[in-house]
């Protein structure tokens, strides 16, 4: 879905039911797509004996802005972390340093997804949102979990937008259709394949996270892992080629 609609959407306005479900397919996309290009790395370095760190841990359930990073692309987070915000100052010397580090910080994670200004925007878009979130933290006033929910995954997508988008131009409308500036008509696409989608990213764990509930290993467990891999081989080359997203990056 995410690619004919974001095409699409450089030729005219999509109404609202196309620009939800374009912004939708394209943040599923993008998740479970390197999500699971992770874990399969991190499966086959463990055939071999070798500890990967985790890269995510589910992070369109985090609560607020701050979480989302501890759960999406934690090896680059640390990595930005230990290599670029902590020798910038981080929050060690007030706010205003802090604030500086972390705009710093995340342009140049945009940066490092590709060279393209929407890119740079993308990552300062998410080093305003951590900076606003930090200033909250601080002000002691905590927000009801479903709310900071709620309000996180619409930042979040409104970031993904600009991600996409191939321009500003593009970006611009679509963040207006979803608003309804393209029409209020159509609805939701391939809704089936969106829920299914929402429920897989929020509900199934990590590898980490299954490993770290386990006291030992379970033979059922073994057993549906082993067919589901199998199953999975068999398929592969079925159908159409699909694109594999982060190769790019």
């Amino acid at each position: 879905m995410a690619d004919p609609l974001f095409a699409k959407a450089g030729l005219h306005a999509l109404n609202l039911g196309q620009a939800w479900s374009a912004v939708l397919a394209f943040s599923f996309q993008l998740f479970l797509d390197f999500s699971a290009y992770t874990e399969m790395a991190i499966g086959s370095a463990l055939i071999f004996g070798l500890i990967l760190p985790e890269n995510f841990r589910r992070p369109y359930v985090a609560t607020d802005i701050r979480d989302f990073w501890r759960r999406w692309h934690i090896s680059l987070s640390n990595f930005l972390r230990d290599y670029l915000y902590i020798p910038l100052g981080g929050s060690r010397h007030g706010p205003w340093c802090y604030v500086v580090a972390t705009m710093v910080t995340m342009g140049l994670c945009g940066l490092w997804h590709g060279a393209g200004w929407t890119y740079v925007a993308w990552g300062l878009w998410h080093g305003l949102g951590l900076a606003v979130c930090h200033g909250w933290q601080r002000f002691g006033r905590p927000m009801p979990k479903l709310a900071g929910w709620f309000i996180t995954m619409l930042f979040v997508l409104a970031g993904w937008v600009i991600f996409r988008a191939a321009s500003f131009t593009v970006a611009a409308s679509i963040l207006a259709s979803l608003a309804g500036g393209g029409g209020m008509g159509g609805a939701l696409q391939e809704i089936k394949l969106l829920i299914a989608a929402a429920l897989v990213s929020a509900l199934i764990p990590s590898a980490h996270e299954i490993i770290n509930g386990l006291k030992k290993p379970h033979p059922a467990l073994a057993v549906g892992a082993a067919a589901l891999a199998v199953y999975c081989l068999l398929e592969v080359g079925e159908g159409a080629p699909v694109n594999f997203i982060y190769f790019q990056f």
